[in-house]
C-alpha cells in the first residue's frame, strides 16, 4: 500500500509479533454470551499498539456474511470492558480492519470496511478515545456489485499522508472505476478515480475537499 513509510505505527489483524490471540478470541466469546444468546463462531483479534491487553476484532456469526467489528479491553485473560462506537457501520459484514497511529493524531485510529450482501460497503475511520469510539470520517470505498459502473477489484485504496504541512495525515482513497455496461456483460470505459480528505482540527474530522475530486461526478 502506497504511504505506508508515513505510518509511525500499522499492524494488520494478522500480526507477525508473538501474541496469544486465541485466548483472546475466546475472551471475547465468553464477554458476548454476557449478554447476547447466539454465540460468536468466527473472532479476528488484533492488537492495538504493542499492549495485549487492549484489541481490535472482527466478530462474525456467519463468516464474511453476519458480523460486527468491536474494541476490548483484558484484564487477566477476561475482557473488562468493550469501547462503545458512537455510530455503528450500516453494513451486515466486516470486510476488514486494521489499528493505525498515523501522523497529527494523539490517539489510534481504526479503519474499517463494512461490506453488505451485495458486495458494496464504506469505510469509516474512528478515533479510539479511552473507552469510546469516534467517527471521524464514513464514506463509499467498496462497490463489488454495482450496475454499470462499479470500482475495479471492488475496493478504494487508501493512502495516508500530511497533504497540506498541517503536520496530520490526510487520507486519500484511489482507484478505477470500470463501466460494464447495462447488463454488466461487456467492458465500455474505465476512468481513474480519487476522493481526498483532510483533517480539519476545529470539527474534529476528516473533511472532503471537493477541488481535488477525479472521476465523480458531483452526486457522487
Amino acid at each position: 500500500m502506497r504511504g505506508t513509510f508515513l505510518l509511525l505505527f500499522l499492524t494488520g489483524c494478522a500480526s507477525a509479533v508473538p501474541w496469544d490471540s486465541i485466548r483472546t478470541a475466546a475472551a471475547i466469546r465468553a464477554w458476548h454470551l454476557r449478554t447476547e444468546p447466539e454465540p460468536l463462531p468466527h473472532v479476528k483479534p488484533c492488537r492495538i499498539g504493542h499492549d495485549s491487553n487492549l484489541v481490535a476484532a472482527i466478530c462474525d456469526y456467519q463468516l464474511e456474511w453476519v458480523g460486527f467489528f468491536g474494541v476490548y479491553h483484558l484484564t487477566d485473560g477476561r475482557v473488562d470492558w468493550q469501547a462503545q462506537a458512537d455510530h455503528e457501520p450500516s453494513e451486515q459484514a466486516i470486510h476488514s480492519l486494521r489499528v493505525l497511529e498515523l501522523p497529527g493524531h494523539r490517539h489510534p485510529l481504526l479503519e474499517v470496511y463494512g461490506i453488505t450482501h451485495m458486495g458494496n460497503g464504506a469505510l469509516y475511520l474512528y478515533e479510539l478515545r479511552g473507552a469510546r469510539l469516534i467517527l471521524l470520517l464514513e464514506t463509499r470505498a467498496l462497490d463489488f456489485n454495482a450496475n454499470p459502473v462499479q470500482f475495479k477489484d471492488g475496493t478504494l485504496e487508501p493512502d495516508y499522508r500530511d497533504l497540506n504541512g498541517d503536520g496530520v495525515a490526510d487520507l486519500t482513497l484511489t482507484g478505477v472505476l470500470e463501466d460494464r455496461g447495462e447488463k454488466e456483460d461487456t467492458f465500455v470505459s474505465s476512468r481513474p478515480c480519487r476522493r481526498v480528505f483532510l483533517w480539519h482540527r476545529e470539527q474534529g474530522k476528516f473533511i472532503e475537499d471537493a477541488a481535488l475530486r477525479v472521476g465523480f461526478d458531483s452526486s457522487e
